[in-house]
């Protein structure tokens, strides 16, 4: 038993748990020719209404593909353990999945994944995870659909400093804020980053940070300490991003808020409710995925054709709640580079080996060019494994009640030279 599960749950607890489960070296639950896909995540807590959405998204899409067209040998199916948004249920949820056969896991949340690091390489079986952390990034078994937040700090950053600000006609240095929740994994990368940047020689940033608890009510001392900052930095996600909004309004802030890519687009009908919405018009956010403003000659790029397409065909009921938000997108997102895995590891997996084996191979060499979809690069297993790297500015317009780019894809500077 490895110490960092005895630290989360009691080691006779556990070991009567694993000894109720079948035996998991490879002898899962699920027959002969089944492909499971293992999705760890919160669905009755916080993040319930963003897992929830991604799991419907993630479901039609495999059922689309596989019923235009099968996968000769692999019947794609997904399996779900909720955690109740609480961290010592995740080693229970790998366990149970892998208990049922899972030969791919899907990982929401950045610190559930970076806990299940060693159990994904000793066992062989690979995870998506939703986001990447510097916890993980480059590890074996390990791959992420979007950059990590020290390289969304840097992008932010760089923006504000080197485009935004210069546009605003000040002559002096741009005061930047960041609030985010204390003990976050996400609030103190985003913290080291900015503060290596303002240290370095080229980006010239006066920086104020405040930090909340997960269970903050009112953010009206932050708000204070923030309050003459010309744009903050939002990198608190739910409820906590929805009060902290509105506090910033009641005090009337004068300034830009900006959220990170968890922020504000997975829970935008949470802030929208704390606030009067027109007092959003002009938020800003930094964003890796499409958007339904996203159109060539006045018609929906490729993408998000198909996502409209898919709500109507499988969630006409909630078509309207599921098009305000952005998990059913990003779920269908997710369902892409599943299939197209499994897909590939179909045809080139050998006698010898597991599905997990052959599925992991396949995402290290997967190629999906999503360019003329409205994305801004091929999604391709990188040497970081990450898969889509590319970043862009939008901003809310009230009017028009919805998203909008103001800058176009472009890779964060460390990375603009191959890194």
């Amino acid at each position: 038993m490895r110490v960092k599960l005895a630290k989360m749950v009691s080691l006779p607890f556990l070991g009567l748990l694993l000894l109720a489960m079948p035996l998991l070296g490879g002898c899962g639950a699920e027959e002969e020719g089944t492909v499971l896909v293992g999705f760890i995540g919160d669905f009755t807590g916080v993040a319930s209404a963003t897992c929830n959405e991604l799991k419907k998204a993630i479901d039609d899409y495999l059922a689309m593909a596989q019923e235009e067209d099968p996968i000769p040998g692999a019947d794609i199916k997904l399996a779900t353990y909720d955690t109740r948004m609480k961290y010592d249920r995740v080693p229970f949820g790998y366990q149970d999945l892998k208990g049922r056969g899972a030969d791919i896991f899907f990982n929401f949340n950045p610190i559930m994944q970076g806990m299940l690091i060693e159990d994904h390489q000793e066992d062989h079986i690979p995870s998506l995870s939703m986001v990447s952390s510097p916890t993980y990034v480059g590890q074996d078994w390990i791959y992420s659909f979007g950059v990590h937040y020290p390289l969304e700090a840097e992008a932010i950053a760089h923006w504000i400093v080197k485009e935004w600000w210069p546009d605003q006609g000040e002559e002096r240095a741009v005061k930047i804020g960041h609030v985010g929740i204390h003990g976050y994994g996400s609030t103190d990368q985003v913290s080291e980053k900015l503060q290596e940047m303002q240290a370095s020689d080229d980006y010239d940033f006066e920086l104020v940070e405040e930090e909340g608890l997960e269970t903050t009510p009112e953010w009206g001392s932050e708000v204070s300490a923030l309050s003459e900052c010309d744009i903050i930095i939002v990198n608190c996600v739910g409820p906590q991003a929805a009060s902290f909004v509105r506090d910033a309004k009641d005090r009337n802030y004068a300034g830009k808020l900006l959220g990170t890519s968890m922020a504000f687009l997975g829970f935008w009908e949470l802030v929208k409710d704390a606030v009067s919405p027109a007092e959003l018009d002009g938020t800003l956010a930094i964003h890796g995925h499409t958007l339904w403003t996203d159109k060539t000659d006045g018609e929906l790029v490729p993408f998000m054709a198909l996502v409209d397409n898919m709500l109507h065909t499988y969630r006409e009921s909630e078509y309207d709640n599921l098009r305000k938000g952005t998990s059913y997108m990003t779920g269908v997102e997710v369902g892409m580079v599943l299939e197209e895995a499994i897909r590939n590891a179909a045809e080139d997996k050998t006698a010898d080996q597991t599905w997990a084996e052959a599925i992991n191979a396949a995402m290290q060499d997967i190629h999906i060019d999503k360019t003329a979809d409205g994305f801004g690069e091929v999604w391709e297993c990188h040497d970081i494994n990450i898969l889509h790297r590319q970043l862009r500015v939008i901003e809310y317009r009230y009017p028009e009640d919805d998203w909008y780019e103001i800058r176009s894809w472009e890779l964060p500077p460390s990375l603009q030279s191959g890194g």
